[in-house]
């Protein structure tokens, strides 16, 4: 498709004229228009401008895989009703999908990893405080950005591949396994986070300094708070029993650590 990169620039504005009446109708004539000229003249680029007038909203960094397909399907000169119909059976299609992935989960990965690396950064002295903030809230979000344009580019050369399926792009990747991998990761760096937060200030407010040697203490009580969670979750316990449980592990661990300093 000799319009790739026009079509590739153009779906980062596809949001600006959003509107409350058709949603991302703009953004998405914008982006497609290179190949409408291309194709059509005269009457069919005019009616193809209706066509594709009509209400389109999808999650943005996905819509690669929508514009690609049409891009297809109009070169194949497909009937116009059914263009429409494949393109907003996508639509939904990928707003669920996209929702779930980076609204729901990657986006929150980066607040979680920014926090953590900040963490890590500055108990184990690598970096200085303003040093390990900078890198922190540099790294996870440059990989978001990444993976979100990866996704455009592909999205719109798989999509054009594929034209014409009302399936198109949905076995790109394991869709369910990254919902999946990134909810269990988010747990796991929100446990680390909170419930270490938690051991901390228990131990340390009981007047003891940080002691290297004694970090496995720390480490041991992050597992048995993952542990706690996921065997209370399993019984279909509420949330306050894994709480009051890592409170009263901290207080063991509290006193472990006494002893043993």
């Amino acid at each position: 498709m000799p319009e790739f990169w026009k079509i590739f620039f153009r779906s980062f504005f596809i949001q600006a004229g959003w509107n409350y009446m058709k949603f991302q109708n703009l953004g998405f004539i914008f982006a497609l228009e290179p190949v409408l000229k291309r194709i059509h003249k005269g009457e069919e680029l005019k009616q193809a401008y209706l066509r594709h007038i009509e209400i389109f909203n999808t999650q943005p960094y996905m819509a690669g895989f929508v514009l690609g397909n049409a891009a297809g399907m109009e070169e194949k000169k497909i009937d116009g009703q059914q263009i429409l119909k494949i393109k907003q059976s996508l639509a939904c299609a990928y707003a669920s999908i996209g929702d779930r992935i980076f609204w729901a989960r990657l986006r929150i990965s980066v607040f979680l990893a920014t926090i953590l690396l900040y963490f890590l950064l500055t108990v184990l002295q690598i970096l200085p405080p303003v040093k390990a903030a900078l890198f922190a809230l540099a790294v996870p979000t440059a990989l978001y950005c990444a993976f979100s344009i990866y996704i455009r580019a592909a999205g719109i050369k798989k999509g054009y591949l594929c034209s014409g399926s009302g399936y198109c792009g949905l076995d790109f990747l394991d869709w369910n396994k990254i919902i999946k991998v990134s909810s269990r990761a988010n747990f796991a760096i929100l446990v680390v986070i909170i419930f270490y937060g938690l051991f901390s200030a228990i131990v340390y407010r009981t007047g003891f300094s940080k002691d290297n040697d004694l970090f496995a203490f720390e480490f041991l009580f992050v597992i048995t708070a993952v542990l706690a969670q996921r065997h209370f979750r399993a019984q279909k316990k509420p949330l306050t029993w894994t709480l009051f449980s890592c409170f009263a592990g901290a207080l063991v661990f509290a006193l472990l650590k006494r002893f043993f300093a």
